[in-house]
């Protein structure tokens, strides 16, 4: 069984942004979009800018997880604040519901610098899932951005597992238009979806589609277009996802719907760990995501990586990755590691590795 490694890297000639990269992507991409982006990104800016001493060098750091980390600090620090706040006000009620209940706390000078840095927080993060929204339409309209993957992904053999911290579709969007991918299962859980009608309710899938997806994409961070149910299932956006991700069968475009998508208002709560240091795996779907590329990575022979620099940040990557420097040594499995001329990455991959890795300078393009 092979395994397939892809990081930012492996989406970049299709017009992806890598992490340093992807803030002043953004800004292009936010300066020409329509008032409510343009707006979100203007508020995110001003912030930025407004920033003094230290806190201004952090927000306009050039690694996109340094900016993110700090500001998630600040929201998990706010809503610690709040909930000890909220408790205390109840128990004062409770003690002596007749008297006032002490404002003070909100006034505090401390607690609006942390409410104004989360809703530039919360600002950013909009963009951040716009900009891969515009991407994702973009992509359904060029599909020749993509030839490159293709001589890459057709060595795949049905079983072979492709494991992607990217948040973009470029890998299974092009995998099924080699019909080497299925979304009812092909990203590692099992996904009910339905036929959408323009007039008529959801209808039952066409007898005689394969439902199962030959080769698995897992993508630890998450993806644009997931959102998290509170049972801790995925639920796939149908407007800005769905829609645009051309499925296809017997020659007839399939418009697939999420029964559990909510039908009004806009996404709710993004499956898309975005980059930062304090990244999370929430609910039992993207559990089973992460088990299934330990698995596939404790029974793969080949190991092939493209594009992933193995950042300092990315923990929980290193801690799955880790069991490939002993398998190794053992001679269990091969790992090839192509970066393209990125020496430090290089250096990362082998002290983390070991001798018995090939690391390269080979990249997709």
């Amino acid at each position: 069984m092979g395994v397939l490694i892809l990081g930012a890297g492996a989406s970049k000639a299709a017009g992806y942004p890598l992490a340093s990269e992807l803030m002043p992507a953004i800004d292009v991409e936010m300066s020409g979009s329509h008032v409510m982006d343009k707006k979100q990104w203007s508020d995110w800016v001003e912030y930025r800018e407004s920033a003094s001493g230290h806190l201004r060098l952090v927000l306009a750091c050039p690694n996109p997880e340094v900016t993110l980390s700090l500001l998630d600090l600040y929201e998990h620090t706010l809503a610690a604040h709040d909930d000890a706040e909220m408790s205390r006000r109840l128990a004062a009620w409770r003690a002596a519901p007749e008297l006032p209940v002490d404002d003070s706390y909100y006034q505090l000078p401390e607690r609006d610098e942390l409410h104004r840095g989360v809703v530039a927080w919360a600002r950013l993060l909009a963009c951040l899932y716009s900009y891969f929204g515009f991407r994702h339409y973009d992509d359904s309209t060029h599909r020749p951005h993509r030839d490159y993957l293709r001589g890459l992904l057709v060595s795949l053999q049905p079983g072979d597992v492709v494991i992607t911290f990217n948040w973009d579709t470029t890998v299974e969007r092009t995998l099924a238009e080699q019909e080497m991918w299925s979304p009812f299962n092909g990203y590692g859980f099992e996904k009910v979806l339905l036929m959408r009608s323009p007039i008529d309710e959801p209808s039952e899938l066409p007898s005689g589609l394969p439902m199962a997806s030959p080769i698995t994409v897992l993508k630890l961070h998450g993806s644009f277009g997931w959102q998290c149910a509170s049972d801790g299932n995925i639920i796939f956006d149908h407007r800005y996802y769905l829609n645009h991700f051309d499925f296809w069968w017997n020659g007839n475009r399939l418009p697939l719907i999420d029964p559990l998508a909510p039908r009004v208002g806009p996404p709710r709560d993004y499956a898309l760990e975005h980059p930062t240091f304090l990244k999370r795996i929430r609910g039992s779907a993207m559990q089973e995501v992460w088990h299934r590329a330990t698995t596939a990575l404790s029974n793969a022979s080949m190991v092939e990586v493209w594009g992933y620099s193995l950042p300092a940040s990315d923990i929980g990557p290193r801690v799955l990755l880790n069991g490939l420097r002993f398998r190794l040594e053992r001679g269990d499995v091969d790992v090839h590691v192509h970066l393209g001329p990125d020496g430090e990455s290089q250096r990362r991959w082998r002290e983390f590795l070991g001798e018995r890795a090939t690391v390269d300078d080979r990249k997709l393009e």
